[in-house]
């Protein structure tokens, strides 16, 4: 048993993070009867809500600092289903035949140490808030670059993915990624960016453009891979397939430098790259369609074991501090236990995609509660649980229902009831997921139990957002807390809990369950 004793503060911390590869999900999505009911009244009655083996009854409460009051019934019977595909069912982080990668971290080195990197006479600049740390700022009017030497993809599967951020559209048509071209001749020359705002991947025939239009002003994930045991060029947005080329031609280029954010010969001198990259790596295989969506959409995953209990081992190696707690035996290895005073806590910070606003979100967990009282997730953008943009994610109301809940404007939250959860010894699987198509989404044990419409998700728009886990710390008595009437420290233990930048469907819910 490990156990330390500080107070949770702002503090932050860089650590050295690590590469991180992802996943995709071709998933049956299956539809469930149910009722939802909008109340104009300060309470809830009698809600009542499924499980897979009884019908639980709760009593509802008084609600405040929220102007409607929502909740959901549901009497669809559920039964026991095999899961369908879902990339949940393991873990796809892997840094194997990593040729280079650029983390930006106010330098460009590659942090595999393979390659040197030298910048064009106007020295692209660095900004603070990347997609993780730091990222690259390039400027195509200044015709701002990063060159390193050859860098050897003839003749192999290969995958090049980054975060990219286009802030303007200075060029008639093309902003690169990378390339390496040492000659206009086919399968001589690999671009690797944006052409006429779609994602593009070139040999220089064969050729393929994306279908999906490319939106400044936002961080963006893409991936290219070619995939040479599977004859195909695959192009990924944000963890999906965008195009499938199937091909069997070879990238054939022998000479000529690797290039960051320009193309050596292609349609110069406008196709710099104008705005933010971020993460730049190059493998020498073919990435999975699961690797790729967890690079893209996993933001933390924190196992909470004996050896670096508190890492995380997601892709992005966020920022953690915690204070009284300790470790304790989980539902797999060891799990973190919270003590249910004021200043016991874990908190992590560093996710930017709770800054976009209406972008969709899922945590995942299991939960053992000595008490059916306080808060399990409390989002704010100050390390003290306070700050422009604060409320309680996920809570146990006053008289002990489980309840998830999203910020629709500023002040307005709605809320998914969900019931009574026992305490006992028992480990419990709790899902929480949005988005702005399927609202707010609560699943208790593999089971949806409650449901309600929610088309916005109000966020701070700053990458700077804080989620602290078992506390709202000093944001108990001043955020807007919707039907947590009396939130505050958790007492109880949680385990293996993963944060994504996307919504779980069914079948990733049944896999989360299905963790042994």
């Amino acid at each position: 048993m490990k156990s330390r004793n500080e107070i949770c503060y702002y503090r932050k911390k860089q650590e050295e993070r690590r590469p991180a590869i992802a996943a995709i999900i071709v998933a049956l999505v299956m539809n469930k009867s149910k009722t939802t009911t909008t109340l104009s009244t300060a309470f809830i009655n009698n809600v009542t809500l499924s499980t897979d083996t009884s019908t639980t009854s709760v009593s509802s409460y008084a609600t405040s600092n929220i102007e409607t009051a929502t909740a959901e019934s549901s009497t669809t019977t559920t039964t026991a289903r095999k899961c369908g595909a879902s990339c949940l069912n393991q873990s796809w982080i892997d840094v194997s035949n990593t040729i280079a990668k650029w983390e930006f971290e106010g330098s460009f080195t590659d942090s595999a140490n393979n390659y040197s990197t030298v910048a064009t006479s106007s020295v692209p600049t660095f900004i603070s808030e990347g997609y993780v740390g730091q990222a690259v700022s390039f400027n195509a009017t200044l015709r701002q670059a990063l060159y390193t030497s050859y860098i050897p993809l003839r003749n192999i599967s290969f995958t090049i993915d980054a975060w990219i951020y286009q802030n303007g559209k200075p060029n008639p048509t093309d902003y690169n990624i990378a390339g390496m071209c040492p000659s206009m001749t086919t399968r001589n020359c690999l671009q690797v960016g944006i052409r006429s705002q779609k994602l593009y991947f070139s040999f220089w025939l064969p050729d393929s453009m994306g279908v999906t239009t490319i939106q400044t002003n936002q961080w963006l994930h893409t991936a290219f891979v070619f995939d040479k045991t599977l004859d195909a060029m695959i192009t990924y947005l944000n963890g999906f397939a965008d195009k499938i080329l199937n091909t069997n031609q070879t990238l054939l280029c022998s000479t000529g430098n690797f290039t960051i954010g320009i193309n050596a010969l292609v349609r110069t001198p406008d196709n710099t790259f104008q705005g933010y990259i971020d993460n730049l790596s190059v493998s020498g295989r073919a990435k999975s369609s699961c690797e790729v969506l967890e690079i893209a959409t996993l933001a933390a995953r924190f196992h909470f074991d004996n050896i670096s209990p508190l890492d995380d081992f997601g892709p992005n190696q966020v920022d953690k501090i915690a204070s009284n707690y300790v470790i304790n035996p989980g539902f797999i290895n060891e799990a973190i236990s919270f003590s249910g005073t004021s200043t016991s806590c874990f908190q992590t910070w560093g996710f930017t995609s709770f800054g976009i606003m209406n972008k969709e979100f899922s945590f995942a967990f299991w939960i053992k509660p000595q008490l059916l009282s306080g808060t399990l997730i409390h989002l704010s953008t100050s390390s003290l649980g306070t700050g422009t943009t604060c409320f309680p994610l996920l809570a146990f109301a006053s008289n002990g229902s489980i309840v998830a809940q999203v910020l629709l404007s500023n002040g307005v939250i709605i809320s998914a009831v969900g019931p009574l959860l026992p305490t006992s010894s028992s480990w419990i699987p709790i899902v929480q997921t949005w988005s702005s198509n399927n609202g707010l989404k609560l699943y208790v044990n593999n089971t949806l139990v409650s449901s309600i419409a929610a088309t916005t998700f109000f966020t701070s728009n700053s990458s700077i957002n804080y989620l602290t886990l078992g506390n709202c710390l000093t944001g108990c008595g001043s955020c807007t807390n919707g039907l947590i009437a009396s939130s505050g420290p958790f007492l109880g233990s949680i385990d293996e809990w993963l944060v994504f930048s996307r919504e779980l469907n069914e079948d990733d819910v049944c896999a989360h369950y299905n963790t042994r």
